[in-house]
């Protein structure tokens, strides 16, 4: 048996109606032919593909939105069907090619190894560890309310907050909230440096009774690289209520709402 001219090395199983085999080293795009008592059949076209191979990733490791190369051959020159995952859960593609592709680490992501399927084959790379950086101090953050079955998270590095989320906004509960407990009169002064995401992103400034959905509120947007200042003050309502005040630095964006919820 032949591939394009070059000789199968071992056959697997042999019947009157059916040949298994492995596709032998060497082989090229073209006809497959069986030669049988001198006689040789006619050809049919086999197309041969390159081999799966992943031979690995950079960085090995990052935090949510890091940027992954995986470098290898036999991917395809377009993604079409094609997946990659990071320990079991597909992940965003930003750009493929057959020996290289960039992916990104989203929301809710654990260490483990990225992986490739094309054509039903699956390769895995080493680990990729998700870094987080602890929240300082007393800081905590949690999803609250609707956010679309993805976990947000919170980290800070150098001085600066990185809030990650998803849902429908603070204005109607589904947001990740970093936090600190207050009690009594404060205030919480902020600038927002970048804010990303698809539709309308909503950073905002706020304070909560609580951490659950149905929660008392008041809260500011807080959009635009300004400095933004939101002060609260206590009100008697069983002692639970709050009266919020804003200024900032000039932009357009920044305006108060209150929430009551029962």
């Amino acid at each position: 048996m032949f591939f394009n001219g070059t000789a199968a090395a071992s056959i697997t199983s042999w019947s009157a109606t059916s040949i298994v085999l492995p596709v032998p080293a060497g082989a090229t795009t073209g006809n497959v032919v069986v030669t049988v008592g001198g006689g040789a059949s006619n050809g049919q076209t086999f197309t041969v593909t390159s081999a799966l191979n992943l031979s690995g990733i950079s960085p090995s490791s990052g935090n949510i939105g890091t940027f992954v190369t995986i470098s290898g051959s036999g991917f395809g020159a377009t993604q079409g069907a094609s997946t990659v995952a990071l320990s079991g859960t597909t992940v965003p593609v930003a750009s493929w090619s057959n020996t290289s592709i960039v992916s990104s680490v989203p929301s809710g992501s654990v260490s483990g190894p990225f992986s490739v399927t094309v054509n039903g084959q699956t390769v895995n790379s080493n680990t990729f560890a998700v870094t987080r950086q602890s929240l300082p101090g007393s800081w905590l953050d949690q999803d609250v309310g609707q956010v679309n079955g993805e976990t947000g998270s919170a980290a800070y590095s150098n001085g600066a907050f990185t809030v990650t989320g998803t849902g429908s906004g603070y204005s109607t509960d589904g947001f990740n909230f970093a936090y600190q407990q207050l009690s009594g009169n404060g205030s919480i002064i902020a600038r927002v440096v970048n804010v990303q995401g698809n539709g309308y992103p909503q950073p905002a400034l706020m304070i909560r009774q609580r951490l659950l959905f149905v929660s008392k509120l008041d809260a500011a947007d807080a959009c635009g690289q300004h400095v933004h200042r939101l002060h609260f003050t206590r009100w008697s309502e069983l002692d639970t209520n709050w009266d919020a005040g804003d200024d900032h630095d000039g932009d357009e964006c920044l305006h108060r709402n209150r929430h009551e919820r029962a």
